[in-house]
């Protein structure tokens, strides 16, 4: 009785990669697969009943991913938005999808599944932003990770999709990295450090971070004045030291 986009968790989760593929084969067959996940996600049936007692079924445009409700026991796992700025037309909505599909196999360790889905996406899954707000794939990977420092399996699913130093795909690409983490002073490795979670400093070390860099600003603004770029106070006395080469 699972919906299909709750099936597509399970096989995230389930580090089924051979049944993700299979899954995401045709995605303009709306009745199974990632077709029939994403209709059931951009549509969703509303029945309302009038004062006078009559009542009426109808399609409602939906932009919220929540593929199965809070009670359910994959919700933890899939409850990340990730449909930022994606619309009813875009062309997007299958790598989108995708994408809340891979953090639900990163927190769960499952390695090719989260392999797969990277790659399906096309693009650095890791640099993925949830909105305005400074939440993207990555903080929300490495909070679950400090928050839960007993559990392997979310830093496996960073070692996965961190490329490693020197492997970035574009210039400047890392700068992602150290976006600082709302409400605190540091980014992800600040963060992993102060939490003694040492596993995890090892994966974003090996995985690209480097502990020399000042954390970036979570909204890029320009001060209209000066039409220069805003620095936050707490950077302006941190120096920035070369990076010690192996």
């Amino acid at each position: 009785s699972l919906s299909w986009t709750a099936r597509l968790c399970a096989m995230a989760i389930a580090d089924d990669a051979d049944a993700l593929k299979e899954a995401f084969k045709n995605e303009k067959d709306k009745s199974c697969g990632i077709g029939a996940a994403v209709k059931e996600q951009w549509y969703r049936v509303v029945e309302h009943v009038h004062s006078d007692g009559e009542e009426e079924s109808y399609e409602e445009y939906n932009d919220c991913f929540e593929p199965v409700p809070p009670k359910h026991p994959f919700y933890p796992y899939c409850v990340k938005n990730y449909f930022e700025d994606i619309d009813e037309w875009s062309d997007d909505q299958e790598k989108a999808f995708a994408t809340s599909m891979a953090y639900a196999a990163a927190k769960s360790g499952s390695t090719k599944a989260l392999e797969y889905l990277d790659s399906y996406t096309g693009k650095s899954i890791w640099q993925t932003h949830v909105n305005q707000m400074g939440h993207s794939f990555m903080t929300s990977l490495v909070e679950y990770a400090c928050e839960n420092p007993w559990i392997d399996e979310p830093v496996e699913g960073i070692r996965v999709i961190l490329p490693g130093r020197n492997n970035f795909r574009y210039i400047g690409e890392e700068e992602n990295l150290y976006m600082r983490h709302r409400g605190g002073n540091g980014n992800h490795l600040h963060l992993a450090a102060a939490r003694g979670h040492k596993s995890l400093v090892e994966a974003l070390l090996e995985g690209g971070m480097n502990p020399s860099p000042k954390c970036n600003r979570i909204c890029e603004l320009m001060d209209p004045m000066t039409n220069e770029w805003m620095v936050d106070a707490r950077d302006k006395s941190v120096k920035q030291l070369a990076f010690v080469e192996d």
